[in-house]
């Protein structure tokens, strides 16, 4: 059996990084986008004015993210986010021959 706990303290903004997101999580660049600004506190009005989209479509964005995570609510998410943001990520292995090859 194993667990993670994370602790957050509400004061700090901690910077999440949308690609990180999106490599753990399955996530388009739009949909980690989102739920990464959501992870630092954004409202979906902040995230509609900063991206230049309707808020329609910021909350479009994160129903997608909420559908591919199996995340019912925001706060499931934002949580989600937070406890993947900071693991390591696997790069793709170098390749074996040289470059001239």
């Amino acid at each position: 059996m194993a667990a993670l706990v994370t602790i957050v303290d509400p004061w700090v903004t901690i910077p999440v990084d949308p690609e990180q997101v999106g490599i753990s999580l399955g996530l388009t660049p739009a949909e980690s986008g989102v739920a990464a600004w959501l992870a630092e506190g954004r409202t979906v009005a902040e995230i509609a004015e900063r991206t230049a989209r309707s808020p329609q479509t910021v909350r479009w964005l994160v129903k997608r993210a909420l559908a591919k995570t199996w995340c019912r609510r925001q706060a499931d998410l934002v949580r989600l986010v937070l406890s993947t943001s900071h693991l390591p990520v696997p790069q793709p292995k170098p390749s074996l021959e040289g470059p001239d090859n």
